[in-house]
């Protein structure tokens, strides 16, 4: 069931003109992108988990952690969003400089290859209309912002990552930007940036 006040969302001409109402003159619509299987010809958390799988970055606890957790989102006993949610408690206690150095490592060597060719044609498609360019994606920034910088995008609504003096807190440091909370917050970035 939809939530209330969201209810005309699902008539395409009501969701239009909601998402695009209140855009300043010089932007008038915000182009939406999402990054897996979208801007990527492949899944960004897949990518960052064999990166870290072979590269040794988990502890073997972990590993079991993530595997038992896998295990339980795969068979259905656990919903994407605590499946990420344990993902996230893995970073406890990681300097945020850390994940920097991986993800800015994981772009350049594979992330980088699977952007798709067509991408920068649409972007510069609709930055040529006057439009904003967002990644709107379950992802968290470390692995958005370097493909939002490379393909010369505007802004970048993600999962975040709980931080506290540097250092990650393993937890999430909002929704999950997944599912009905994508519709939600690309509102809410219309709303603000109206």
């Amino acid at each position: 069931m939809p939530r209330q006040g969201y209810s005309n969302l699902l008539d395409p001409e009501a969701r239009k003109q909601s998402l695009t109402r209140g855009m300043a003159n010089e932007s008038p619509y915000v182009a939406f992108f999402d990054l897996d299987d979208t801007l990527l010809s492949a899944n960004s958390g897949k990518i960052f988990w064999d990166y870290c799988f072979e590269h040794k970055i988990y502890s073997a606890a972990e590993l079991g952690f993530l595997g038992l957790s896998l295990f339980k989102f795969l068979t259905g006993f656990d919903e994407t969003e605590d499946f990420v949610r344990n993902w996230a408690k893995c970073f406890k206690g990681w300097s945020e400089t850390r994940m920097r150095e991986i993800t800015s490592e994981l772009f350049d060597q594979r992330i980088r290859n699977v952007i798709r060719s067509g991408a920068h044609h649409e972007i510069g498609h609709h930055k040529k209309q006057g439009g904003r360019t967002v990644i709107l994606s379950a992802s968290t920034r470390f692995v958005c912002e370097p493909v939002k910088d490379f393909l010369a995008m505007d802004e970048v609504i993600c999962t975040g990552l709980g931080i506290e003096e540097g250092r990650f807190t393993g937890t999430l440091a909002g929704p999950y930007i997944f599912g009905e909370q994508k519709l939600l917050s690309a509102m809410s970035y219309c709303s603000e940036n109206g």
